[in-house]
């Protein structure tokens, strides 16, 4: 699984892309902790951040050095449409102090996309005052991966 996952890397960098983490997308940590360990490797050596949200991913970050979350993992699909603004407000209200991630997928609505309600949802809440002020309120400063975004 190493060969594989160096050989992707090693395309995306020859193509020109800037890599600046590594993840599974919706698989957690890879699905395995040997999985996850061999991806650290791969970050470390590459330089590069890695992404985790399982408690061992986490353990592993944090041993190793590396940034790693102290929140659990929130997913704007495991939120519900009809009352995210309410529900994503609250949810910063309520942050502890630390680093938490959340996956958002902020996009116009495309009928022929199932989660394309999630994802125009998501735009909707982003942009809305109310979340804004929120942020502000809470004093959240959001981020990215090599990119700091302003709140």
């Amino acid at each position: 699984m190493a060969v594989e996952f160096r050989a992707q890397l090693e395309k995306a960098l020859e193509g020109g892309i800037r890599v600046t983490h590594l993840d599974w997308h919706c698989l957690a940590d890879g699905g395995r902790e040997d999985i996850f360990d061999a991806t650290l490797q791969l970050a470390e050596e590459y330089q590069v951040e890695l992404r985790a949200w399982t408690d061992y991913g986490r353990r592993q970050l944090s041993s190793h050095g590396r940034v790693a979350q102290n929140q659990p993992f929130l997913d704007s699909f495991s939120v519900p449409i009809d009352d995210k603004l309410q529900h994503l407000v609250d949810a910063v209200r309520q942050l502890p102090q630390g680093l938490s991630e959340w996956a958002v997928h902020p996009a116009g609505y495309n009928p022929r996309d199932e989660g394309s309600k999630v994802h125009s949802s998501d735009y909707d809440v982003l942009m809305s005052p109310a979340f804004r002020q929120a942020l502000e309120d809470n004093e959240i400063t959001v981020t990215g991966y090599g990119v700091q975004a302003s709140s």
